[in-house]
């Protein structure tokens, strides 16, 4: 029997992935129901209400955005309150072609403004669900011993540890693939249906394919280092370890020392700056005299893939030369 095939029908077969695959399904049917009870269609009065809303805060950023520009140059004559006040501020900000009516549609599920948020929620998602899957997919064969059994008929290690590794990523990357698909057009279905489908030209489709294939890669990029961990420890609660020592021990305590002594140029001490850059494409994490201080999307990839291949390499040398019994 192909190695591969097997694989996939033991990663297809395992209690725990469909356990997940039902709290992953859960999560997002609760999600759903939420937003129905929460959205409505827009009547005509909800509409007058948000272009007169819009309109106001057009007038007041293009007021602001004139003060802004004068207060910023060389020769201001802008008044110092003005100054301070504009004083290391991004005008555009204030660019009023921004501002939308249907942003201020209250209790109404507008697509366009939403699904941004909701992408990011569903990479999160994604990420958890393969992190678990991939760490349990080897870590329990190790730690019961069915993975000797497996040895036994293929006892290549390098040659199973790529094969389990390919086969996991393979499979989830179809049923991530499939699943952002359903729970985009979902989502544009009950903005359709009880809510506001909002502006969906321009660049509106190719951004958020693009920030959906971001949090995939990252979904997948997870995965690869729970298996690999889950390898080195041998045992599924490694990786777990490992995740919860580092957001408790690293994430939050050294950020709270961090920020006692009053350090703040530490962003890139942090693996959550890189993952907020490359799903970003870019992350700022410094505004002073000096300019800002950028980690781009770029630098973001390379740091988690390189990360990731660590890992996985460290993985295949421990399930390579290590005694499993």
């Amino acid at each position: 029997m192909n190695l591969a095939k097997a694989e996939l029908n033991r990663l297809l077969s395992r209690r725990f992935a469909k356990l997940m695959m039902v709290v992953l399904f859960a999560v997002f049917g609760l999600t759903v129901a939420v937003m129905m009870i929460e959205s409505s269609r827009p009547s005509d009065e909800a509409w007058a209400e948000a272009r007169q809303t819009a309109t106001e805060v057009r007038t007041q950023n293009v007021r602001d955005h004139q003060q802004c520009v004068e207060a910023q140059l060389p020769d201001s004559e802008a008044s110092p309150e003005l100054q301070d006040k504009f004083r290391d501020v991004d005008c555009g900000v204030f660019d009023a072609s921004r501002v939308k009516d249907e942003q201020f549609l209250s209790g109404v599920f507008v697509f366009s403004d939403e699904i941004p948020g909701l992408v990011y929620m569903l990479a999160a998602y994604l990420a958890f669900f393969g992190f678990l899957i991939s760490a349990s997919f080897i870590g329990a064969e190790m730690s019961s011993g069915g993975l000797i059994n497996l040895l036994l008929w293929r006892p290549q290690r390098g040659t199973v540890y790529v094969t389990k590794l390919g086969v996991l990523l393979g499979a989830l990357a179809v049923f991530n693939v499939g699943f952002s698909a359903l729970y985009i057009g979902v989502f544009w279905i009950l903005a359709a249906t009880t809510g506001w489908a909002g502006n969906l030209g321009g660049e509106f489709w190719p951004e958020l394919i693009d920030l959906t294939l971001r949090g995939l890669l990252l979904a997948l990029i997870t995965s690869a280092c729970a298996y690999a961990i889950a390898t080195i420890g041998r045992h599924t609660a490694a990786a777990l370890g490992v995740f919860v020592g580092y957001l408790i021990g690293w994430e939050l305590g050294a950020r709270l020392v961090f920020e006692l002594i009053n350090l703040d140029l530490n962003e890139p001490l942090f693996l959550t700056s890189y993952v907020v850059a490359w799903v970003n494409d870019g992350f700022r994490y410094w505004d002073g005299f000096d300019g800002d201080l950028v980690i781009s999307g770029g630098t973001g990839a390379a740091v988690l893939l390189g990360l990731a291949a660590l890992l996985v390499a460290g993985g295949y040398f421990s399930f390579h030369r290590r005694d499993l019994t």
